[in-house]
C-alpha cells in the first residue's frame, strides 16, 4: 500500500490575491472609479467582469480597502452637500456679460453676486429622522371618548379637572 493522498478532483484553488493580479489593473484606478459613486454592478460592467467576481475580489484586503476609500470619498461629498442644504449656505454667482466677436468672446462686464440659499425643510426633517430619531407622527391619548354612531357630530372628550 502506498501513502498517496486521494485527489479530491476539481480545479486547484488559486488565492484571491493571485486572481486579482491576473486582470492587470491598478488598484489606484479602482479607487478613482469608485470616487464617482458607482455601484459594485457598475464597476463590474466598467471592468468587464461579473458582479460575482467583484464580490469574490472583496475578500482581498487591498482590493476592498481601495474600493471602500473611493466609495467613502463619494459618500463624504454627498454628506457635505446635504448638510449645506439642511443648514443653508452662501455662494458666489459670477455673471459674464458681453458680445461675441467672431470666434473670440468679448467680455465687457463681470458681476459677482453673493447669494444665500436658505435651509431646506425637507432636508432638515430627513436629517432629524435619521440622526436624532425624530418621529413626525403625533399620538393623542384620549380618555372616555363618546362616539355617536350614525350622527355627524363631533366626538366629545371628558376632561379631568
Amino acid at each position: 500500500m502506498t501513502n498517496k493522498k486521494k485527489n479530491k478532483g476539481g480545479r486547484p484553488k488559486v488565492p484571491v490575491k493571485d486572481r486579482v493580479e491576473k486582470i492587470n489593473f491598478d488598484l489606484k484606478k479602482l479607487q478613482k472609479i469608485a470616487m464617482y459613486g458607482l455601484t459594485d454592478a457598475q464597476i463590474a460592467d466598467l471592468l468587464e467582469v461579473d458582479i460575482r467576481t467583484i464580490h469574490r475580489w472583496k475578500k482581498d484586503t487591498a482590493f476592498l480597502s481601495h474600493l471602500n476609500k473611493g466609495k467613502l470619498h463619494a459618500d463624504l461629498k454627498v454628506m457635505d452637500s446635504f448638510f449645506k442644504r439642511a443648514t443653508g449656505f452662501e455662494y458666489t454667482e459670477i455673471k459674464k456679460e458681453g458680445t461675441d466677436a467672431g470666434t473670440v468672446e468679448m467680455i465687457s462686464k463681470v458681476t459677482k453676486t453673493t447669494k444665500y440659499f436658505p435651509p431646506d425643510t425637507g432636508a432638515c426633517i430627513f436629517w432629524l429622522k435619521n440622526r436624532q430619531g425624530w418621529v413626525d407622527k403625533q399620538e393623542f391619548a384620549m380618555e372616555d371618548v363618546v362616539i355617536k354612531i350614525g350622527l355627524m357630530e363631533k366626538n366629545t372628550v371628558r376632561r379631568k379637572e
